[in-house]
């Protein structure tokens, strides 16, 4: 999930966000009716900006669609009203977009020549009763799309296929127990949505990983003393699958230990035939927080106290995985093993995530081995602060795939008398996906360089409204990038700015 957030372009327009319950109150005790937030994504790629070639060109018939081609545009609104023991906030929204991009939704649900448009509209509430110990809400959307072909003709004039869907979220808070020494809460959610719904909120590459469907969720939180208790169920089914999760933690003063089971089912598809699979695995995480543990020895700042993290959490997991229809690996075997710690130390902070996994077959011979680590170090000196990022992902399997992801980038950035702040970034991007005897492979590697000016502080006291945010910003290539897609042994998108990217950027936000 890290490498997809560094990877693809954010959300557009979400029509689900939950307003700020800090919005400003007439004297009349009635609240602003204010849109909370307008976005729009106006890019829209054709087919040369991909990097493919027209049929003609390329000696291939009929149209592919591009990894990038998606645009969409958002608004939401709401009200808030206050009630004699709570208040209730009620809200519209309202999302446009259109979709002919390599996403999953298109692989399994439509034809991969085709367009994709579509219009949602949401409305929900959300109360909160009892002096706020109670907190209900609940969300209702509807989704109208069609798809047309890449051009009119006469088998297809018109649009081939139109579809509409409902779904529908609700769900609640409770503090059942609130007094010294004993707190008790208790949450849950249950969802549901038609096969033909839509949300139209993400776009581009990132509705690869994006997916509808049915959610149930349950959890408690008991705190006892220095004892803590935490329980959950949840449960989700989409079009590919279905899957179900428990888990329990017990904790005492700094120390926890937390068991969590997971079982899963791949679902019959009948446009993408795929091998059936089911799978199983538990994890057991034991947390360290010297804070509570020791927080004489781990405030310390001198001697070996200081290279004492503050926090630590290991990780262990094993997964299995049954095949019925492979011939190849009926059963596979898969371990993992985790740390995660921090650190505050005359040097600066520093965070370190590393984990490891190995997959195997029934005898033990191994299949694919894969690794990630994570660092970050932020360190102050005088009004300067200096940041180092570091992010490595590396996969390798014994048939001679290996995939690696490298990014790493320095920083310095100071923060001015009048509160405006610059950030000058510096950094390299590398993806290697595929081998020899993949189909799918891609290439990519660039170095980039980005200003930024964050000048909402100064906004904020000028205009005595904390809610002001203005941001600044641009990026450069400092190398040519040698990107390059390939679908066995055509290259299907070469020197297209889908990864590295360059440009101007400006935010602005207000709250009426």
């Amino acid at each position: 999930m890290v490498a997809c957030g560094l990877l693809m372009a954010s959300g557009a327009a979400s029509a689900q966000d939950r307003l700020n319950p800090s919005a400003p109150v007439l004297p009349e005790e009635k609240a602003l009716p204010a849109p909370e937030r307008l976005v729009a994504d106006p890019v829209v790629r054709t087919a040369p900006e991909c990097g493919i070639a027209s049929p003609a060109a390329s000696g291939l018939s009929g149209w592919r669609p591009c990894p990038f081609a998606a645009n969409s545009i958002g608004l939401n609104l709401g009200r808030r009203v206050d009630l004699p023991n709570g208040e209730l906030t009620v809200k519209f929204g309202f999302a446009r977009g259109n979709d002919a991009a390599l996403s999953l939704d298109q692989q399994l649900r439509r034809s991969s020549a085709s367009f994709r448009e579509g219009t949602l509209l949401t409305m929900g509430s959300e109360a909160r009763l009892l002096g706020g110990r109670l907190r209900l809400t609940s969300d209702l959307g509807w989704s109208r799309t069609h798809e047309r072909g890449p051009a009119k003709s006469a088998d297809q004039p018109g649009r081939p296929r139109e579809e509409s869907g409902f779904s529908q979220l609700h769900g609640f808070e409770l503090t059942a127990l609130d007094r010294p020494g004993v707190r008790w809460k208790i949450d849950g959610a249950i969802s549901r949505s038609s096969d033909d719904f839509r949300t139209d909120s993400i776009y581009g590459i990132g509705t690869l990983l994006a997916g509808d469907g049915d959610s149930e969720r349950l959890s408690s939180r008991l705190d006892l003393g220095k004892f803590r208790l935490r329980a959950a169920l949840a449960g989700t089914r989409t079009i590919v699958s279905r899957n179900s999760t428990r888990s329990v933690s017990l904790g005492y003063g700094g120390i926890a230990l937390s068991l969590v089971k997971r079982q899963g089912r791949t679902l019959p598809q009948d446009s993408y035939p795929t091998s059936l699979s089911q799978t199983g695995g538990t994890s057991l995480s034991l947390d360290f927080d010297f804070y509570s543990l020791a927080p004489l020895l781990a405030m310390q700042d001198r001697g070996l106290a200081t290279l004492l993290p503050k926090q630590v959490t290991l990780t262990a997991g094993q997964r299995e995985t049954l095949r019925p229809g492979s011939a190849l690996r009926p059963v596979t075997h898969r371990k993992s093993l985790g740390a995660f710690a921090l650190w505050t130390t005359p040097l600066g902070d520093t965070m370190v995530d590393y984990s490891r996994d190995r997959l195997a077959d029934p005898l033990g011979i191994g299949i694919e081995k894969s690794s990630q680590l994570m660092i970050n170090h932020n360190v102050k000196l005088g009004g300067w602060r200096i940041g180092l990022d570091l992010l490595s992902l590396k996969t390798r399997a014994a048939n001679g795939d290996d995939d690696s992801t490298l990014y790493y980038s320095a920083s310095v950035s100071r923060t001015f008398a009048s509160g405006a702040r610059l950030k000058l970034d510096l950094g390299r991007d590398a993806q290697s996906f595929g081998g020899l005897a993949s189909d799918f492979t891609l290439r990519d590697k660039s170095h980039r360089a980005k200003l930024e000016l964050d000048l909402s502080q100064p906004l904020q006291r000028r205009l005595a409204n904390q809610s002001v945010h203005f941001t600044l910003a641009a990026q450069v290539r400092l190398s040519n990038s040698d990107y390059q897609l390939r679908f066995l042994d055509e290259v299907i998108d070469r020197g297209s700015d889908g990864y590295a990217r360059q440009g101007v950027f400006a935010a602005f936000g207000y709250r009426f």
